[in-house]
Parts: C-alpha cells; sequence; structure tokens
C-alpha cells in the first residue's frame, strides 16, 4: 500500500486483539486513536440495536442472498445506523 500511494498511505496491522478486545478498538476508532478496526455485526449492537438483526439463524438462504441484501438498501440501512456514532462502514 505504502509503495502504491507513494507513501501517502501506510499500512500497520495489530492482529489478534492487540489493541484490546472488539469493544475496546470501537472505542478507539470512534475515538479517533484507532483508524480502521474490522469486527462481527454483534460488536456493534451496543451502538445500534438493528444490528442484531445479522445474527438471527438462517437469515439468508445463500451467500447470494446475503450479499444481494447487504448491498442494496437493508445494507445502506444498516450502515447509515452505524455513520451517525462516529463510524464509517467500508463494507
Amino acid at each position: 500500500m505504502q509503495e502504491r500511494t507513494k507513501g501517502e498511505l501506510k499500512l500497520k496491522l495489530f492482529p489478534d486483539s492487540t489493541l484490546g478486545n472488539a469493544q475496546a478498538m470501537i472505542s478507539g476508532v470512534r475515538g479517533g486513536t484507532i483508524d480502521m478496526e474490522m469486527s462481527g455485526s454483534n460488536n456493534f449492537a451496543g451502538l445500534s440495536p438493528v444490528m442484531n438483526l445479522l445474527d438471527v439463524p438462517f437469515l439468508f438462504r445463500d451467500t447470494a442472498h446475503a450479499h444481494k441484501t447487504l448491498d442494496g438498501k437493508v445494507g445502506d440501512d444498516l450502515k447509515a445506523s452505524l455513520e451517525g456514532k462516529g463510524l464509517k462502514v467500508l463494507a
């Protein structure tokens, strides 16, 4: 990444909860001390209870159904529910 962006972007990985558990890292992103974090949808339910919907068993028929749903209006609504809380959802 650094080479492709001519040094404009640098990526430093912190694996295995080095910076804390999911909640601590989400707080870090919201507070600006962590730039990016990847976590399961269940970890965001405290900020947006609607995220609990994604944990319903057999919600999607298959992977294609999940992608179609989450890449559409439903996904946009879920993202919007977090973006007003100091987070920018990338995927």
